[in-house]
């Protein structure tokens, strides 16, 4: 549905956004996840609800779609009110010992459907010929995402966590996350020598500290325990990767679910509580996909068999003298070939303390 920023309810309780306006007042977007709608939120959130297609200009280079530029301007407008702490701690309890989540469920899956095409933009990458609107007018100014301008997406982090108040929205945006970090992924690894090559490597791991950080901080606004938080945050990253699976996704997500459920993305195998993602795994399936001159594959005769790279088990070994531990030669080949610290520099850039 195209956004109609019209009053969405009627009666004593209705909220009237300005006509025709893609400028949401702060107050309306706080009332549609906090207010105690009788369709927990449906109708109130249909200000910023979109097709898939609404936020893309179909041809930028002749025009700026009307649709999708109205889309940008008025996603940015409800992101910037949503991401400030104290609107967080607002969302953490609406009453009644109640998330926005919980109270108004189907206004935070809206909400979750509507920001997943500005992902990228999440971490800094603004797209204002393919996405328009959804970007700062400076670029060089703060901006909401990242207010602190230190890569920690403070703000992107408190959209995640609003979106993880619930279950359904929460799933579905982890999983668009992770599809959107794969692509970065194997962006970098068709052209690692590219001058942004880098940038998209670290912008994957950034997206992935968002996918844990933001999991934490949803999920912890409900549940005391941190251990629990920890155990849910598990379970829904590996149900968003199943959804991943099942769309049949190429490229590096070919190589296998649970190659990319161990290393790539999930940091849970073996473990049902969540832990920092194998970073060796990760430059080890990216460096899979990278065409690796035969000088460097000379140097590093140990971790290559045949025509590329050995198994992941194989290079783990088995802790003897026989099969020794062979992993730490993969992040020194991509020290290397490419940016072997970018990930972990965008991932540990978010979740730092």
């Amino acid at each position: 549905m195209t956004a109609i920023l019209v009053a969405c309810v009627s009666g004593p309780d209705s909220l009237d956004p300005p006509p025709g306006s893609t400028s949401l007042s702060p107050e309306f977007i706080t009332d549609v996840f906090t207010r105690n709608w009788e369709d927990d939120g449906k109708a109130a959130s249909s200000v910023f609800a979109f097709n898939d297609g609404d936020t893309v200009a179909v041809d930028p280079s002749v025009q700026v779609g009307e649709t999708a530029q109205r889309s940008g301007d008025t996603m940015w407008s409800v992101g910037q009110w949503i991401s400030t702490e104290g609107q967080w701690q607002r969302f953490v309890d609406v009453g009644d010992n109640q998330t926005a989540g919980q109270r108004n469920p189907e206004a935070v899956r809206t909400l979750g459907v509507s920001m997943a095409p500005y992902l990228g933009a999440l971490v800094g990458d603004f797209s204002p010929e393919s996405l328009p609107g959804f970007g700062p007018s400076n670029p060089h100014a703060p901006t909401w995402i990242d207010p602190n301008q230190n890569k920690s997406f403070e703000g992107s982090a408190r959209v995640f966590a609003l979106i993880n108040t619930d279950a359904e929205a929460g799933t579905y945006f982890t999983r668009a996350a992770m599809d959107r970090m794969l692509r970065y992924q194997e962006e970098y690894a068709a052209g690692p020598n590219a001058p942004d090559a880098a940038k998209k490597f670290e912008r994957a791991g950034a997206l992935a500290g968002l996918i844990d950080h933001g999991l934490r901080l949803g999920l912890g606004a409900s549940i005391a325990d941190q251990s629990d938080v920890s155990k849910a945050a598990c379970h829904r990253k590996e149900a968003a990767n199943a959804q991943l699976s099942d769309r049949g996704a190429g490229g590096i997500r070919d190589s296998s679910s649970d190659a990319y459920a161990d290393g790539v993305a999930l940091g849970c195998s073996g473990s049902s509580e969540l832990r920092f993602p194998n970073f060796a795994k990760v430059n080890y399936y990216v460096l899979s996909r990278m065409d690796i001159a035969p000088e460097k594959r000379d140097r590093y005769t140990e971790i290559f068999r045949g025509g590329g790279l050995r198994t992941w088990e194989d290079l783990q070994g088995s802790g003897d003298s026989e099969r020794p531990d062979l992993t730490g030669l993969v992040n020194s080949l991509m020290g290397e070939v490419g940016a072997g610290m970018a990930f972990r520099d965008g991932y540990d850039g978010v979740t730092r303390e």
